[in-house]
């Protein structure tokens, strides 16, 4: 029992007993090594809060040059984008130019084109007229022709001496050369036949030239007449 007690006593700073109980709730001191640790924690985490905005700093920088980068490669492509356009302006204004060349030309021929329209129609007029004229001459003709048939049937059905005598009466020599080229050749032949022979020699030579060449007998007698 005596032991325990003296175990439990110890001595204090001033030579005093201090009970066991005593010494177990006495205040620790601080120790010197945690304050040093303590300002090493605070200088590693500015360090790294430093580091941690280097960083940003750094990539904040990179996505600024790419940006830039970008914007320059932007910008170049809008610059060839921008000569193209260019271009296929130019080409456009030349591809106008020739259209409107083009038109120009079109107009020109086509201006050309109803001009010889309208003279075409107009040639077509005139002639139109003209064969009107030639239908109508050719209609003459033929009724003439008709009276001449007509007159050419009634001699061949005279007489040869009668239609020789009423032929040779006449004045009109090419009238008369006329009648006589248009009758059968079996009837002219007796007709003639019965004609004084100068009268169906000039006969014959009209009909043959269609020019009337009057003989010195002819011219003699119309001298003294």
């Amino acid at each position: 029992m005596e032991m325990d007690l003296e175990l439990d006593k110890k001595l204090s700073d001033d030579g005093s007993i201090v009970p066991k109980k005593a010494r177990n709730k006495k205040i620790r001191q601080p120790n010197p090594r945690s304050g040093k640790g303590f300002a090493a924690g605070f200088v590693l985490g500015i360090f790294l809060i430093l580091m941690l905005l280097v960083g940003i700093g750094a990539a904040f920088y990179m996505n600024i040059n790419d940006l830039q980068l970008t914007a320059i490669q932007t910008i170049r492509l809008d610059e060839k984008t921008f000569d193209y356009l260019e271009q296929e302006l130019a080409a456009l204004d030349e591809s106008f130019s020739e259209l409107s060349a083009g038109q120009q030309v079109l107009k020109s021929d086509r201006i050309k084109l109803e001009q010889d329209r309208t003279a075409l129609i107009e040639q077509q007029a005139e002639l139109m007229e003209r064969i009107q004229e030639v239908e109508a001459v050719s209609l003459a003709l033929s009724e003439q022709k008709a009276e001449l048939d007509s007159i050419v049937s009634l001699y061949e059905a005279m007489e040869p001496d009668v239609a020789a005598a009423i032929l040779t009466e006449g004045e009109d020599m090419a009238q008369t050369s006329i009648i006589l080229k248009n009758m059968q050749d079996s009837k002219l032949a007796l007709i003639l036949a019965e004609m004084e022979s100068q009268q169906a020699s000039d006969l014959i030579t009209l009909m043959a030239t269609g020019v009337f060449a009057p003989t010195a007998a002819d011219d003699g007698e119309e001298g003294a007449e």
